[in-house]
């Protein structure tokens, strides 16, 4: 692994540390029984080398099935890119599309997939590559099933970034714009993006230097969104004048990119977001705080635009019976507007719990648990929409082989 010495280290540190407390509250607690009739189960369970372990990604619905990412596992037990796909009797299957190397390709994988409209994939590795920096990789499919990888670019640290933690985002231009949670010029990660050229090659340039010292913010990490005009969104898990992470957002312009903080995190709106933000079709950005709010377990905040950019404000607190730690995203609806998300740890069963918030008409928003999570603990993905109204999510320990599992909710 690349050697670090920024504040996004120690906030990852801080984060490893949480992760850690969360599953072995949850093995406290994985023998509690539900007190309501389950609404999930285990649709498919990791078995590790050679197939892939401990899940880290929300899934990615492309073509009828479904992409992820495990941290470990694999034929190198360095990761694993699976395709998870449900058979005519209603049962699931997987199959490891791609594992990773370590030195020529990247290892241990942290954020999810994207796809184009030719059918490649995209992804990033955290650590791997020609210096254990990070890589960002093209899988492109082949007719007999099989699929092609491609290193689009290997971090070599320093002020370029490395230790790749969000999501990509391919814009209108074919470019890929993304995050590295470390490193830049002042060691708190960077904005980049990567443009193909007619050769095959892609050319890689930073966009942003995170600067914890000028309250923008340290270590960026999760999902990225885009909105009508190209403006790109997503969070900090440390720095901004709270020292809690920062919302902000990147605009292109004729030669360069302007960078703002929208707002900073709080012990009141959420603290240490992991999970990135989801533009939803009203306007607003939603996502999690992984701490703070009214009980310390976490948040869901809305953010919502204004003359002076984006503003932060909790629409939820997460209850003792809800659990804690919500690493995710937010899956919104976009036909109802309900807003979904996952705790990693308590609630009824210990494994954590799916919650929903729906929205009221005086602008307020119902929670209530979906589901409390079973047959595994360590809900740190988001969740993903599926057929006929089912939800599909994942946690990293746990499931039959306890190399993790992916669940499946009906509503």
């Amino acid at each position: 692994m690349y050697a670090s010495s920024s504040t996004a280290r120690r906030a990852g540190a801080r984060l490893r540390a949480l992760g850690s407390a969360a599953f072995f509250a949850a093995a406290l607690l994985a023998s509690a029984t539900p007190s309501w009739a389950a609404k999930g189960k285990t649709a498919y369970s990791f078995a590790g080398t050679p197939n892939g372990a401990s899940p880290a990604s929300d899934l990615l619905a492309h073509g009828g099935k479904y992409y992820g990412v495990t941290a470990s596992g694999g034929s190198a037990s360095l990761g694993a890119i699976y395709q998870l796909k449900q058979k005519s009797d209603g049962s699931w299957g997987a199959k490891t599309v791609f594992s990773f190397g370590g030195l020529d390709n990247g290892a241990m994988p942290q954020a999810g997939l994207i796809a184009d409209a030719a059918g490649n994939l995209y992804g990033t590795a955290y650590i791997g590559g020609n210096v254990g920096a990070g890589t960002v990789l093209r899988l492109s499919p082949n007719a007999d099933g099989s699929w092609t990888p491609s290193v689009l670019h290997h971090f070599v640290g320093g002020a370029e970034g490395y230790h790749p933690y969000g999501d990509l985002l391919l814009d209108a231009k074919g470019r890929l714009i993304g995050t590295a949670f470390e490193g830049g010029n002042f060691g708190d990660g960077v904005a980049f993006t990567l443009t193909p050229a007619s050769d095959g090659s892609w050319a890689y340039q930073v966009i942003h230097h995170f600067h914890e010292s000028s309250i923008d913010g340290a270590g960026p990490r999760g999902k990225l969104a885009m909105d009508a005009n190209g403006v790109v969104y997503g969070i900090t898990t440390a720095g901004g004048v709270n020292f809690s992470g920062t919302l902000w957002s990147l605009t292109e312009g004729t030669n360069s990119w302007s960078f703002k903080v929208n707002d900073s995190f709080g012990s009141t709106v959420g603290t240490l977001p992991t999970g990135g933000v989801t533009l939803a079709k009203d306007g607003n950005l939603y996502g999690t705080g992984l701490m703070g709010g009214a009980f310390a377990n976490g948040t869901v905040f809305k953010a919502t635009p204004g003359k002076s950019g984006y503003k932060l404000a909790a629409v939820h607190d997460f209850t003792n019976d809800e659990g804690f730690f919500p690493y995710c995203s937010v899956l919104v609806n976009k036909k109802t507007g309900v807003l979904y998300a996952t705790t990693s740890g308590g609630g009824s069963t210990g494994g954590g719990s799916v919650v929903t918030l729906t929205p009221q008409a005086d602008g307020s928003y119902a929670s209530s648990v979906l589901w409390g999570i079973t047959g595994g603990s360590g809900a740190y993905s988001g969740l993903t929409s599926a057929k006929d109204g089912a939800l599909l999510g994942t946690t990293k320990y746990g499931g039959k082989k306890a190399n993790g599992q992916v669940y499946i909710i009906k509503p």
